[in-house]
């Protein structure tokens, strides 16, 4: 079983690697623009008369030596090419014997079955490496049994090949090589449109060094074949993302039901969107149930979220259902800020208020933190904020909060903060950092838990508030 810091954790180690798969992708577009670029000029260093080519340059039968601006991308080309590539490729023959201009355009679509090859080959690439990862990851988490571990390196094969459909998708299924054939077919379709926009006022060598292959920002608003490549680009790179992410997710569903989990929350990414976040707190889940979300196909396109199971051994000799369990994971998402800033301003909906209920028991059942150490509690404000917090504890030799208050065994601000708590006694807060962030090492205390102030310092960097928990 994994905790919430691990996930997170996790989490950054895939976008890490997803960062490298980027570049690799990128390099190949990249070098596609140079490679289109070089055709192109070779075509009107061919085909212009005076400077300029225009359609009338290309309206003469094929010839021999036509037809070797095709054998040269032609050959280039690996022997092992799959059947949409061998498909693209008898198509492309075949229309460049019709006009010069039917040419041109197998020619650019030959030289960009190479690119889509080599696109396809890292991606697959990347999924196979995804597969093998996540295995590798599970089982140094988990304790597998021989034959789940078996079954589990089983799965991993099955879900590398670029053929296999997730039970997670839908019926409406377009395998991801089908989904980059068809991008390669969209790439060709705009850089013939690029093509006949210039012969159609006359291609001078300068339109195709400021208009077709642009090198500034202000020339990339119009469309243009860098533009085009770029596109091409981030459609792979959105592939890659999210298949790798949907066989490691097949790869956590199969560990769930090795390990009899029942329930799983939604660990997020950093900088969520809305929809993500909505899952998160929405959990948790059902294992196995076909209405319960699942990473990507229930989220969107390059989503790096985590499923987490919420049950385990440690929770269970607390007393600690898996509702509770998910309840924590849920607190220590994002959903910790909305709930507190509605119970200090008082504007409890009726889902929040079920919360407070349910959690309010689960912090009863947890041990109480023991530490002698003091804890931390950082507030980050600007000025005004500042001042207006001080005058509010200026008031009373007491603080209170009406919503939970969060501290830190840790230095969690670093130096960040512009005020800082040090609850020198305390008796009970309870240690939720397992289900938290990585770092914030976070002790929960209940809400309207009375601290007394006993002493402060403004000498320092930060104004130091000195408090005590009242039993």
């Amino acid at each position: 079983m994994t905790t919430v810091q691990q996930e997170k954790k996790r989490i950054e180690q895939l976008l890490s690697r997803d960062d490298k798969t980027d570049k690799q992708l990128e390099a190949v577009y990249n070098e596609g623009v140079d490679m289109l670029k070089a055709i192109i000029n070779e075509i009107f260093t061919k085909y212009a008369i005076d400077g300029v080519l225009v359609p009338a340059n290309l309206s003469h039968k094929v010839t021999r030596s036509d037809m070797m601006l095709l054998k040269r991308q032609f050959d280039k080309l690996p022997d092992d090419l799959e059947l949409p590539a061998k498909e693209r490729e008898e198509y492309y023959i075949a229309v460049s014997q019709n006009s010069q201009k039917s040419l041109i355009t197998a020619v650019v679509g030959m030289a960009l079955i190479g690119l889509t090859y080599k696109a396809k080959s890292i991606i697959h690439s990347n999924n196979q490496t995804a597969a093998k990862e996540e295995v590798d990851y599970l089982k140094k988490n988990n304790s597998f049994t021989k034959t789940q571990q078996k079954r589990l390196n089983q799965k991993a094969k099955q879900v590398a090949q670029p053929e296999y459909k997730l039970p997670s998708q839908n019926d409406i299924y377009v395998s991801w090589p089908e989904r980059l054939w068809l991008d390669h077919d969209r790439l060709l379709n705009r850089i013939d449109d690029n093509i006949n926009i210039m012969l159609k006022k006359g291609m001078t060598p300068a339109d195709i060094a400021d208009v077709m292959f642009p090198g500034n920002a202000e020339s990339m608003r119009q469309d243009n074949i860098p533009k085009a490549m770029r596109d091409a680009a981030i459609s792979a790179k959105r592939i890659a993302r999210s298949e790798a992410a949907s066989r490691e997710d097949e790869l956590d569903e199969q560990a769930f039901k090795a390990k009899k989990v029942k329930y799983f929350g939604w660990v997020t990414e950093k900088g969520a969107c809305k929809k993500c976040i909505a899952i998160s707190l929405a959990g948790p889940y059902k294992v196995g149930d076909p209405d319960s979300p699942r990473i990507p196909s229930s989220s969107h396109p390059n989503c790096r979220c985590r499923r987490i199971p919420v049950d385990g051994d440690e929770e269970k000799s607390q007393g600690l259902s898996e509702k509770d369990i998910a309840l924590l994971q849920k607190y220590t998402s994002s959903y910790a800020y909305k709930i507190n800033d509605n119970l200090r301003r008082g504007t409890l909906s009726d889902e929040d208020k079920d919360f407070v209920h349910s959690f309010d028991s689960v912090l009863s059942k947890m041990p109480k933190y023991t530490s002698a150490k003091p804890l931390n509690r950082d507030y980050f404000f600007d000025d005004e904020g500042l001042n207006d917090f001080f005058q509010k504890l200026n008031k009373s030799k007491y603080f209170v909060d009406s919503a939970y208050a969060s501290t830190s065994k840790g230095d969690y601000g670093q130096g960040e903060q512009q005020l800082r708590f040090i609850i020198k006694k305390h008796y009970n807060g309870v240690d939720i950092s397992k289900y938290g962030v990585e770092g914030e090492d976070e002790v929960l205390f209940p809400r309207h838990t009375v601290f007394k102030i006993v002493g402060k310092d403004a000498k320092g960097a930060f104004p130091i508030i000195y408090l005590e928990e009242q039993t």
